[in-house]
């Protein structure tokens, strides 16, 4: 199976009345070794783009070993946070694994979804309409 990997930044602040806000500032396809010093010079180059050396408090991502190593291979400061939803992610997945049913289901769905990923129709007619501008790096 060929995929592309992507990573994605996205920056959560409060705004001058206080207010929580979150923007996507960066996602975009990541070629090369996935190691914790390409990661921490990805992450270095998207705070020195968008101004924010020395204003990062922590960064959150997956408990990928190569995640939490590339926030301390990074210049940033700061710490890694694990994911709360790739933990509830692993939770569920776990569940559906250890249900005769629920595995079933989740094969006849994978199955059917890949059939459709692979329509002629489907790829013919449809595409990735994004609002220019909306995000960043997106290759």
């Amino acid at each position: 199976m060929n995929t592309t990997a992507f990573i994605s930044t996205t920056a959560h602040f409060l705004d001058n009345s206080s207010n929580l806000v979150q923007k996507c500032i960066s996602c975009k396809s990541f070629f090369g070794s996935h190691i914790g010093v390409n990661i921490g010079e990805l992450l270095n180059n998207k705070a020195i783009e968008f101004g924010l050396i020395n204003k990062v408090l922590s960064i959150t991502a997956d408990h990928d070993p190569n995640m939490s190593r590339g926030v301390r291979e990074s210049e940033l400061n700061t710490t890694w946070i694990g994911c709360f939803a790739y933990n509830l992610y692993f939770i569920v997945d776990n569940a559906i694994e250890n249900n005769k049913v629920l595995k079933y289901f989740r094969i006849k769905i994978a199955k059917f979804a890949t059939k459709i990923k692979k329509s002629s129709y489907t790829k013919k007619n449809s595409s990735l309409k994004l609002k220019k501008g909306s995000v960043r790096d997106l290759t």
